[in-house]
């Protein structure tokens, strides 16, 4: 199959050692192109963390630690974008009030030591879902977020085109991967087991390797899509 490409573009150093042992050779690693939103090739102002109001996004998953980060986001008051229907717990409705359903909240946070009312209160309160852009952007500007975090790579994504300083939370080696050859700020998974507040987090959300590199990840990617003959817009100097 890899033989009807000119190249095939994969997110990372691990995908092309995969791809290497499969012997297949012709790839270029592109990362993401949610990277490359932005035509002029010009990466968004991103200034430093502040302290106020916070995004986070957990990727569904029965793991510890990801119940130790919904936590910090409860315990914050982040605003939670969930991106899946799996990220939506399925409730119960019992003489007209709300009842989150217990077998959901075990199975998707193990270990969550809370009431089923403190977790519906935030649910309620602080979980955000999107069906467009425009409508997530309004968050940031709405709510003055002031910093993202979160396992969700495009979660981060969305926070760091609107100009909010994001810090990707790798919890596999496809975040990983990405992460490193894009330069993003990134920490594993293992450091939310010893955070207490977010504002530890800050020191780690660095983007001068980010601006250093973005404009020849762009001509990079322009180039995967040069060499397979797709048309584009992008405008490099």
């Amino acid at each position: 199959m890899s033989e009807r490409t000119n190249t095939i573009g994969v997110r990372g150093a691990f995908t092309a050692e995969c791809l290497d042992l499969m012997g297949i050779h012709n790839y270029r690693i592109i990362g993401c192109p949610s990277m490359f939103v932005n035509l002029n090739g010009i990466l968004p102002s991103i200034g430093k963390p502040t302290c106020g109001k916070y995004q986070i996004t957990i990727t569904p998953g029965n793991s510890y630690l990801k119940t130790k980060l919904l936590q910090l986001g409860m315990r914050e008051k982040c605003y939670w974008v969930k991106q899946s229907w799996s990220e939506i717990p399925p409730v119960l409705m019992l003489c007209g009030k709300k009842m989150l359903n217990i077998k959901w909240r075990l199975k998707a946070f193990p270990g969550l030591l809370c009431s089923t009312n403190k977790i519906i209160d935030y649910d309620d309160n602080y979980s955000k879902v999107y069906f467009n852009l425009n409508d997530w952007a309004e968050l940031y500007s709405k709510e003055n977020i002031s910093f993202a975090f979160g396992t969700r790579f495009h979660g981060n994504m969305v926070a760091m085109h609107n100009g909010i300083p994001a810090l990707w939370v790798t919890h596999d080696s496809r975040t990983k991967e990405l992460t490193d050859f894009l330069h993003l700020p990134s920490v594993p998974l293992k450091i939310i087991n010893n955070t207490k507040y977010v504002e530890e987090l800050f020191e780690y959300c660095n983007y001068d390797e980010t601006k250093k590199h973005y404009s020849g990840l762009c001509r990079n990617y322009i180039g995967f899509l040069e060499e397979n003959g797709i048309d584009h817009l992008y405008n490099i100097e």
